[in-house]
């Protein structure tokens, strides 16, 4: 069961990618800047913006639980649904959390 966490580098995400992290659950944390993050050992640091679909596909690849935690638009469940081009029954993934 691996989990992507959007917006891993804010406030709210870091303190979500490390509790996750210290649960020992499986963490991708979707990032612009990979290689300038600090991430706990084991979570692996993606290169993506949720605004960019292939780069958002390819992140949710093998992922069973998402995060969004990032604000870079108004509304991101809706945003990821829409450029998704579907329903949350068409997402790849099984849980979905979305945080304001």
């Amino acid at each position: 069961m691996t989990i992507l966490v959007t917006g891993a580098t804010g406030r709210i995400g870091s303190a979500v990618v490390d509790h996750l992290a210290q649960a020992g659950a499986p963490v991708r944390a979707l990032t612009c800047s990979p290689e300038k993050a600090r991430f706990p050992t084991g979570v692996e640091a993606v290169a993506g913006d949720p605004a960019d679909i292939d780069a958002m596909r390819a992140a949710l690849t093998g992922i069973d639980t998402l995060f969004l935690l990032v604000a870079n638009v108004p509304d991101e469940l809706t945003h990821v649904k829409r450029r998704w081009n579907g329903t949350p029954d068409r997402l790849p993934i099984g849980a979905l959390t979305h945080s304001r």
